[in-house]
């Protein structure tokens, strides 16, 4: 599990950065591009967050992989 919480700990760090620096863009991006940005990120903590407690860590894995990708 100090893998995954590893990964979480990082991924919630980015995400606190780089919101901020979303709040920044122009306002014909915000609505799009940036919204787009925070969903991905969130919902691959999520999948990470879920492989930590979950049995079958691989699907999820897999799951937050793609997001990323």
């Amino acid at each position: 599990m100090y893998k995954e919480v590893d990964a979480i700990t990082k991924l919630y760090e980015y995400i606190l950065w780089v919101i901020p620096k979303l709040d920044t863009s122009p306002r014909n991006r915000k609505f799009t591009l940036d919204d787009w940005i925070e969903k991905l990120l969130i919902d691959t903590l999520q999948f990470l967050v879920q492989a930590a407690y979950s049995k079958n860590k691989s699907e999820l894995l897999q799951n937050a992989n793609l997001k990323l990708e």
